[in-house]
């Protein structure tokens, strides 16, 4: 029987890789919860919108009505202070959570709580309370609270680092006054950050965000903030930075661990990344990581190299990566893996050990403000392209197929229609109807039904349809605003 997934929150990098790695399983039916509307408005073909900001009022409330109405089994989180906030509440909430507890959790998220915790390991770098205990320049500061390299600046002398200090402590002095001046606004506006919760079947989002004037330090979803202002200073590490992906299973055991390279990273992310073989002292501290935490599926943590290329920590987090995807590619479905763990089943893995690289770049998604029940379009150099098929055409047109449109091939291909169909191993069946038009027919004559769309290469033919059929028309590379992502 299928589980009831929630992924929350629905927009970010994390969210999308758990949603790639799930969304063809046999096992799950995936739903996405928002507080904003983003990218996950395009990708989702179930998603529930007006939830609060995790460190809102009324948050656990609205997750718990969501669970609920929709039937949800499990809770997925997808970023880090929404992993700490589900593990800390984890038997207050409706659905199974699928994050470890609430110990290891709260190590992770704080770099500060993770270097206290493995002091004395020789892969923790050296860190200074104040500037009076650095004796050699330049040095990291880092929020203590944060995700991947977001935030960290390498500091090149004391007035620099005196001078961010400073800064820092004025911009948490200013937020506290925000704050203050918030709640006091709520409440002579009577603002209810609870909000009616929605119909079922509604597909929207609201952004609710009392206290707008926060300074927020995000990554992709804007409800987590650094508020304390706590900063780490560690020694500078020069070297090359890694991701390790690890894997525990239900006995405690390290099923997979694998470096990865960050060739290329935005916003704390890694967009480039390549496999390689993992060096003796990484997959010493990734032992010693699982024996001192309590790690349940899918985990991962960045090491950087000193000047001498020794290995230090960086940080460590309970969660699926953002660019788990690479060793997805491998044969290793982390979310899939995790969920299987927290459902109590045992499970092995399957790597294909091969040279992998990941790259990644922004793509585009549309939501085109038309309804159509038919898809006219031509054969020659729209559905095949110098001999070849256009797979983003076939793409679209089994969309199509499976949404119950008619699909109609109007063409005037000078040979034999059906042996080239054949030839190009385009069944016949994935059209309604094909018809064959001289050179000199029109093709606006042969269509019929009044809601649907033309596509067609010719510039010619969709003016000459536009204008005698008022029907939307489509070059082919305009076809990828047909295509609907949402899963």
């Amino acid at each position: 029987m299928q589980k009831n997934i929630l992924i929350f929150p629905a927009g970010t990098e994390i969210a999308f890789e758990i949603q790639n790695s799930l969304k063809y399983s046999k096992f799950v039916r995936l739903f996405g919860g928002s507080s904003t509307s983003d990218h996950a408005d395009f990708t989702y073909e179930r998603l529930i919108g007006g939830f609060p900001y995790v460190n809102d009022d009324g948050f656990l409330d609205y997750l718990n009505k969501v669970i609920d109405e929709y039937d949800i089994d499990c809770v997925y989180p997808a970023h880090d202070s929404v992993c700490l906030f589900f593990s800390e509440h984890a038997e207050e909430i409706h659905a199974q959570v699928i994050i470890t507890d609430e110990h290891t959790t709260k190590i992770c998220r704080s770099k500060q709580r993770t270097y206290e915790y493995f002091d004395g390991e020789v892969f923790i770098p050296r860190t200074y309370d104040t500037p009076d205990d650095i004796d050699e320049y330049p040095v990291f500061i880092k929020p203590a609270v944060g995700q991947g390299s977001v935030g960290v600046k390498k500091i090149n002398n004391r007035e620099e680092l005196e001078r961010i200090l400073a800064a820092q402590d004025s911009k948490v002095d200013r937020q506290k006054c925000n704050d203050a001046q918030d709640s006091r606004v709520n409440k002579l506006n009577g603002i209810d950050v609870k909000n009616d919760f929605r119909s079922k079947g509604e597909n929207h989002t609201q952004n609710i965000s009392p206290g707008k004037n926060r300074e927020i330090h995000i990554v992709d979803e804007k409800f987590v903030d650094n508020s304390d202002g706590k900063m780490v200073i560690c020694e500078y590490l020069p070297g090359d930075e890694y991701t390790v992906d690890c894997f525990t299973d239900l006995d405690g055991k390290l099923l997979f661990c694998r470096q990865r390279s960050r060739d290329r990273i935005k916003t704390g992310i890694s967009v480039r990344s390549r496999s390689m073989s993992t060096d003796d002292y990484v997959m010493m501290i990734a032992e010693k990581l699982n024996e001192k935490l309590s790690f349940k599926g899918a985990w991962f943590f960045q090491v950087k190299k000193k000047v001498d290329g020794e290995y230090r920590l960086m940080e460590v987090s309970p969660r699926i990566p953002g660019t788990a995807g690479l060793y997805r590619n491998c044969g290793i479905n982390f979310p899939m893996l995790t969920l299987f763990t927290f459902w109590g089943y045992p499970v092995s893995i399957i790597d294909n050990d091969y040279d992998i690289v990941l790259d990644r770049a922004f793509y585009s998604a549309f939501r085109i403000g038309i309804e159509y029940d038919t898809v006219y379009l031509d054969y020659d150099d729209t559905l095949t392209l110098e001999d070849k098929v256009n797979a983003d055409a076939m793409r679209f047109l089994y969309q199509a197929r499976n949404a119950g449109k008619r699909i109609i091939l109007l063409s005037k291909h000078s040979t034999d229609l059906h042996v080239d169909l054949k030839n190009a191993g385009i069944s016949e069946e994935l059209f309604d109807e094909i018809i064959v038009l001289s050179r000199e027919e029109d093709k606006s004559d042969h269509i019929i039904d009044k809601k649907a769309i033309f596509i067609d290469d010719s510039f010619a033919e969709r003016k000459r349809i536009k204008e005698k059929c008022g029907i939307p028309v489509f070059d082919v590379d305009m076809i990828e605003s047909l295509i609907d992502w949402r899963m």
